[in-house]
């Protein structure tokens, strides 16, 4: 093998640690990033489905209430 042949090759093989140490790390910020996306989105969910259980039971309580009123003023 010649000499610049060698030299080309040793100089890729250096390069390559670096590049797979790069991609390591972006790989590691995306799984960052999906895991917090997924967090939020799990959050927000909860706070939507809590909100609209909420909503629900008020309306409940106003329709019962009104329907008893209802009742009580037809006797």
């Amino acid at each position: 093998m010649s000499m610049s042949v060698r030299k080309t090759q040793d100089h890729k093989t250096a390069k390559r640690p670096q590049v797979d140490d790069h991609r390591l790390d972006l790989a590691d910020d995306l799984k960052e990033a999906q895991d917090h996306i997924s967090s939020t989105i799990t959050s927000h969910k909860t706070k939507i489905t809590t909100s609209m259980y909420k909503i629900l039971h008020e309306e409940s309580k106003d329709y019962k209430l009104d329907t008893r009123s209802r009742l009580l003023s037809l006797s």
